[in-house]
């Protein structure tokens, strides 16, 4: 009977401890991510990258658009996907453009954070901060998915 005792003691220990060992999925330029916060540290880019190039800041309204507010904006309410948040938290002295899926959703100021609102899905998100002498500063593409009613926070270093 003590050995049987024992052993569950014992199984429910290990079991206990194996939870606090995870694997931490690594992405390029330093990234770690910790439930839905993920933190990447910014990579010098010269002037001229095409890949700094490729992006587009101006936005282009359309003014047909149809898209329907969401019920926090005086939109309908009723049955709908729970909303979701992209959060930026700039840890840098830079003012960042951000882009989503490759297009442009706004800045940050030093030191700032900012919100996204949106529903769930898969996201490619992009931070720039440019210089006066023609280089940048990056972060991403970091892809990512978030889950219907959940929030992901991306802190964005030096």
């Amino acid at each position: 009977m003590k050995t049987k005792l024992l052993a569950a003691v014992t199984l429910a220990t290990l079991l206990s401890l194996s939870g606090t060992f995870y694997e931490t999925r690594t992405f390029s330029q330093e990234t770690t991510q910790k439930k839905n916060t993920v933190e990447t540290k910014g990579r010098l880019v010269p002037s001229g990258s095409r890949s700094v190039k490729s992006l587009q800041r101006s936005v282009n309204n359309d003014l047909q658009d149809k898209t329907p507010a969401p019920p926090k904006k005086g939109g309908p309410r009723g049955r709908q996907l729970f909303s979701s948040a992209l959060l930026f938290d700039n840890r840098t002295p830079w003012y960042i453009e951000l882009y989503v899926n490759g297009i442009y959703k706004g800045e940050i100021g030093p030191y700032g954070d900012t919100y996204i609102s949106t529903t769930g899905g898969s996201f490619s998100l992009y931070g720039i901060a440019r210089f006066r002498d023609g280089s940048s500063n990056t972060w991403g593409p970091l892809p990512v998915y978030l889950g219907s009613g959940n929030t992901f926070t991306w802190k964005l270093y030096k």
